[in-house]
């Protein structure tokens, strides 16, 4: 079940999510809630810089480059 399909997963909050296609890591929009999403190996490293930009974004600081999911 892919946590990324809107139909499967509504956010109500900010949120970091792992997913199993590395090509789909980074910010994502889901239905205006934004988000994170780290690959299934994601190193601690790379979860924490995943919610580093996450509340970058929330701060208005970085703009989510990702197309939102809806």
């Amino acid at each position: 079940m892919c946590p990324l399909k809107a139909e499967l997963y509504m956010p109500t909050k900010p949120f970091i999510t792992r997913c199993c296609q590395s090509k789909r890591s980074g910010m994502v929009n889901i239905n205006g809630i934004d988000g994170a999403v780290v690959h299934w190996g994601a190193s601690e490293y790379d979860i924490v810089d995943a919610i580093r930009m996450l509340v970058g974004v929330l701060k208005g600081n970085l703009e989510n480059n990702k197309t939102g999911v809806k």
